[in-house]
């Protein structure tokens, strides 16, 4: 049983998964999606003039090929967001991005609002992580500010089994971008 620290270089242990990779999101906003390189894009979907993109963009091109590749393997890649109900425009955007980007290219994104995903069992204590193979978990760590300070590894049975408990029991409750986005379009954003 190991817990170990991969410091923020960690996303070749996602992809190099053997048999399944499942993401808990938690946070109101990440850091990483403040990126310059993303506004353009973000401010575009509230202008409510999205841009398509695909494996050749500079910004989203090597996630789609590296997700496309998964799911050449047979390898899912799923992922829970909890979401402020109502969601932010962020949070929106998010969807809009699943629905048109993630999900299409190999993804399994969907959705579940934070009093939904405490009472299915799921806790902001819980934080964000990754489950790779159902067998070892990679711990999150942020700080307020949405920026990711460390990652650990950890294939302790509580941990990991802690890990797929709350991904069988969001499966149920988790609805698609696609109904996030009917549900609270707010008016914003080439839905």
């Amino acid at each position: 049983m190991t817990r170990k620290s991969l410091g923020l270089d960690y996303l070749d242990h996602v992809f190099n998964a053997e048999r399944s990779i499942f993401r808990l999101e938690q946070q109101p906003i990440y850091a990483a999606d403040l990126d310059p390189r993303y506004w353009p894009d973000y401010e575009a979907w509230l202008r409510q003039s999205p841009r398509h993109v695909d494996e050749t963009d500079a910004v989203w091109g090597d996630w789609i090929i590296r997700t496309r590749q998964l799911a050449d393997r047979g390898i899912p890649l799923a992922r829970l967001r909890v979401m402020d109900d109502p969601p932010t425009d962020y949070q929106r955007w998010s969807a809009f991005t699943a629905m048109h980007l993630n999900n299409p290219n190999g993804e399994d994104i969907r959705y579940l609002a934070r009093g939904a995903a405490a009472e299915v069992g799921i806790s902001t204590d819980d934080g964000d992580w990754w489950l790779i193979d159902g067998s070892s978990v990679l711990l999150m760590h942020f700080g307020t500010d949405g920026l990711l300070h460390e990652v650990q590894f950890e294939d302790r049975h509580g941990t990991v089994q802690r890990a797929r408990d709350v991904q069988d029991r969001s499966r149920k409750a988790s609805v698609s971008p696609e109904v996030v986005l009917r549900s609270w379009i707010g008016g914003r954003g080439g839905e």
